[in-house]
Order: structure tokens, then sequence, then C-alpha cells
């Protein structure tokens, strides 16, 4: 059996399952007025035409095609790919409409090297360029399709960039910091195919794109410094914990192992029932050890208890406001906010309302909401839930897509980053 023939086909055809998999799961959940949903559909149906562009080059059975036009092929994927990569960014961390420009820069740019590579103009294979120096054809197109996925990369690369730094938030930042981590797979994966290493290449393109899927669909991301503390606290520990246990065990075999009773089990089960009953102490000694060396993350109950002790004793409105979100901003980082009293109101039938009144906190004064009806999920999570909704979840969130017009108006208004 030929295992180098075979082996493509078990990694080209499951990928491409996958992809076909994911793009019809996409589509069904599509929301509709999420331009970065039909984006990203486009680029997983594409990158499931590159996956079977990849396998038909690795098997070689299209002899058909002239040799430079299928050598080139999945690099023509790659173009557009990329300059659909550009859009959902756009899209997704600016809210900004479609870019199309760098679509149609990478589809000039593909006909251009197929013009070259399918020798349409029935151009020499050498194009001289005088006193015997000159480039064959072929090379010229190779190095094209290098040098326009190089543009499209820097292009990707200042566009994540101005976006980081202009984040005014620390939930932009975070999604933009998830964003940068997925396009790390996905250039990983276009250079391993240019180094014709096409089957690892499409495996990392293939986790790129389920890194994509998640976070074009998902609107609350953990907190990549709370996780990277998490890990790195939990790794520690467990390390710690494990050379106790090793002390522990050649100790009890060296002191006790002379007398006939002693059995090395028992040694090692008092080790482990030591190390469950202290492991939580030990995991808490060392999170205060590593917060000492690279700083303090921040505490959640501790502001929540000096916002609750700040607000207690005060009457006057505007003081309030200035207290809240003053606190508020500073935990979360943010520069701008108001606080919003809450009028319960009745429309005639019976169905209870809200009407948000602004007072003026941090920046300009915001307009007031008329009616907020209770029963909206916009209410729900603010009151029933009781935990803090992001712009980001308001755009995204199937649930907030049924919200009334009016409050969606205003929502998009005020340009928020969060409601508490």
């Amino acid at each position: 059996m030929n295992y180098l023939l075979i082996l493509p086909l078990f990694i080209y055809i499951p990928l491409a399952t996958f992809y076909l998999m994911l793009t019809v799961t996409t589509y069904r959940g599509r929301r509709l007025h999420q331009l970065a949903d039909y984006f990203l559909i486009l680029y997983l149906g594409l990158s499931f035409v590159e996956t079977l562009v990849l396998l038909i080059n690795e098997l070689d059975v299209l002899d058909v095609f002239v040799p430079a036009l299928r050598r080139n092929l999945p690099l023509y994927g790659l173009l557009i790919l990329t300059g659909l990569l550009i859009n959902i960014t756009i899209i997704l961390l600016q809210k900004k409409g479609p870019a199309w420009s760098w679509v149609i820069f990478a589809a000039v740019w593909i006909v251009g090297a197929f013009l070259l590579d399918g020798n349409i103009f029935s151009l020499p294979d050498i194009l001289w360029l005088g006193e015997g120096r000159g480039f064959y054809r072929q090379s010229i197109s190779f190095v094209a399709l290098i040098v326009g996925l190089g543009i499209l990369t820097v292009v990707m690369g200042l566009i994540l960039r101005h976006i980081y730094l202009d984040a005014h938030t620390a939930f932009l930042k975070n999604r933009a910091t998830y964003w940068a981590e997925a396009l790390g797979f996905f250039f990983v994966g276009i250079v391993l195919i240019f180094l014709k290493i096409g089957m690892i290449g499409s495996v990392f393109l293939f986790i790129a794109a389920l890194a994509f899927t998640y976070l074009v669909r998902t609107f609350r991301l953990p907190d990549l410094q709370v996780l990277a503390f998490q890990l790195l606290s939990n790794t520690f520990a467990s390390l710690l914990a494990l050379l106790i246990f090793t002390v522990g065990v050649l100790l009890g075999d060296r002191l006790l192992g002379s007398y006939s009773w002693y059995r090395p089990v028992l040694s090692s089960v008092v080790m482990a029932f030591m190390l469950i009953l202290f492991y939580a102490p030990l995991l808490e000694k060392v999170r205060e050890i590593i917060q000492e060396l690279i700083g303090a993350m921040p505490d959640r109950n501790r502001a929540l208890k000096e916002y609750s002790k700040s607000i207690s004793n005060v009457l006057e409105v505007g003081l309030l406001s200035t207290i809240s979100i003053g606190l508020i901003s500073e935990s979360l980082d943010v520069k701008n906010g108001a606080l919003f009293l809450v009028d319960s109101i009745e429309d005639g039938t019976g169905a209870a309302n809200w009407r948000l009144r602004g007072v003026k906190g941090m920046g300009d004064n915001l307009p007031s909401l008329d009616v907020l009806p209770e029963k909206t999920s916009f209410a729900r999570i603010l009151a029933e839930e009781q935990r803090p909704l992001t712009q980001t979840e308001i755009d995204i969130s199937p649930d907030m897509q049924t919200i009334p017009l009016n409050v969606n108006q205003w929502l998009r208004q005020q340009r928020i980053s969060a409601c508490l």
C-alpha cells in the first residue's frame, strides 16, 4: 500500500468535511443584520474549496492544467481568504462596513497571476529585459503572489494594531488579542503551504477557521489575563505538590524502610491524603507569590465592597452619579459614563415599562429613554440576571436582535461599551 498516497486522503478529506459542516452550521445560525456572519460563511465555504484544491495539488491528478497554474492554484485561494479576513476584522472589531477594496485588490492580483500562469497572451517562457538579463514567466507569477500576500498581511497587521491602540475598553482589547492569536495560526498555515508542507499547513488553517468562527459567534470571551494567571498559578502549585509528594515518599521510605510493617504504598497514601487537605492553601499561597512578582490582579469582590460602601450613604443624585461612575470607570478602565435613574411606568394596558432618566456622570449628558419594556431581553439581563451587558453582546447575541427599534436606536446613539 502506498502510504504517501493515502496520507493526504486521511488529512484533507476529513478537513474538507469539517469545513462543509461548519459552513452549513454557520449559515443556519446566521444573524440577518450581521455582515460578519455572511463574510464568515463565505470564508468557510472558500476554505472548503481551498482544502480540495490542496488535496488535488498533493495527488497530482489534474495534469490537464498548465503545471505553473496547478502549482499556484492554492495561493489564489489564500489571497482571497486573506482579503475576506481583513473585512471580517474591520466589521467585527471596528464596527464599520466592509472594505471591498481589499477583496478587489486580491481578485485583481489573482487575475494578473492567472494571465501569467495560463500564458493567455502567448508570452515567451523567459521575459528578456535586455543585456542578457531576463526572468522566467512562471517565477514572476509566483513572486507576484508572494508579494500580494505580503501586502495583505501587512495591511492586516496595521489594521489590528490600530484597533488595539485605539480600543477604549478592556473588552475590545481582549477580543482584539484573541483575534490576533487566531490570525497567527492562519499565517503560520500560509507559510507552511509556501514551504510545500501543505498537509500541516491545512491543519493550522482549520484551527484558525475554528477560532474565527468562535470569535465571530461568541459575545462573552474569557479574560486572557485572568486565564493566564490561573494557568500559571495551577501549574506552579501542581509542580510544587508533585515535588512535596515525591520528597515525602522518599523520606518515608528512607526513615521507615527498615521496619517490617512498612510498605511504600503506605507513605504514598499518607502524602496523597495530606496534599488533598492542604492543596487549596498551597494554591492560594502560590497565587499570592505570583501576584507579588507580576503585579496584583484586579480583586472584583473588593471593588464591589468599596463601591457599595461608597454609595450607601449618598442621597444627592449628582454626587451619587459622580462617585458611582468614577468607581466603575476606575475598575473597568473606561473614560466616559453616566448614571440612569429607572422609573416604573404603565402604558395603560397593565404592562410594566421602564423609563431611563440620564444623570450627568463622566463626559456628556446622555438622553433619556422614554419607554423600555420590562419583557425585553435587554431589560431581563440587567434586572434579573444582574450582569453587565456589553455592546459586543448587543451587536452579536441572537436575543438582542428582537429588542424594540427605539431601544436599539438609543443604544447605538450612546456608543456605549457596557451597561451595568
